[in-house]
Order: structure tokens, then C-alpha cells, then sequence
């Protein structure tokens, strides 16, 4: 389940970066996820939501977004949306071209980010 590290790592970065900016809770949590990258958003959202507790990230809203995947020609250059059956069908992260009959190669909708949080700072004196 590597749901679990991503959840951890998206903890650390919005721990990281609402500490940074005096954060006293965080509100709402922003990700991009790339449709190659294999992630369960339930697993994710679950994850999160456990490795929260007890911390500033603790109920905070989480939206999720979808990236579709990516691919380029090492030949031509040209740039296509591609799916999960695409590079079943070629068995590896790459690809044929559909424009050239090149190989293309994954460049995008692999991954996961954060895009933004939104926080709540303490006015002076609270």
C-alpha cells in the first residue's frame, strides 16, 4: 500500500509548510493526483486523515484533483493525453506515438502535489 508513505509525505510537507507560516490549524488541503500514478483516493484520503490526528492538520478539508496522463515523442516531439490500457498494451512507461509511431514517454499524471493549503495564524496576542 504505498498510499501510506504518499500520506506521509503530504503530512510532512503541510506540517512543514503551515509551522512556517505560524499556522495555528490547517483548513483545507489541496492535491493533485496523476491518473498513471496508481493512487487510491480512498486509501489516501484514509491514511491522511489517520496520520492527522492530533495534529494542526486534524479535520481539515481535503479536495482532490485528477492530472491526466502525459506522454512525448522522443521522435517528434508531439505531446498526447495517454491512459492506464495504453501502456498496459505497450507494457512499460513508454509508448508508441500516435503521430509518428515513435517511442513516447510518460511526462506527466504520475505523481501527486500539493497545490495549496489554506490556514488559520493567530492574530498577535492569541
Amino acid at each position: 500500500m504505498h498510499e501510506f508513505s504518499i500520506a506521509q509525505q503530504v503530512v510532512e510537507v503541510v506540517r512543514d509548510a503551515a509551522a512556517k507560516a505560524g499556522a495555528a490549524k490547517v483548513t483545507e488541503i489541496r492535491l493533485r493526483i496523476g491518473e498513471m500514478s496508481f493512487i487510491s483516493e480512498e486509501q489516501l484520503k484514509f491514511a491522511i486523515e489517520e496520520l492527522s490526528r492530533g495534529t494542526a492538520l486534524e479535520g481539515a478539508n481535503l479536495e482532490l484533483a485528477s492530472e491526466p496522463g502525459k506522454a512525448k515523442c522522443d521522435s517528434c516531439g508531439a505531446e498526447e493525453k495517454v491512459s492506464y490500457q495504453r501502456l498496459k498494451a505497450a507494457g512499460a512507461a513508454l509508448t508508441m506515438c500516435g503521430k509518428c509511431g515513435g517511442t513516447a514517454r510518460l511526462t506527466g499524471g504520475s505523481g501527486c502535489t500539493v497545490e495549496n493549503i489554506l490556514v488559520e495564524v493567530p492574530e498577535d496576542g492569541e
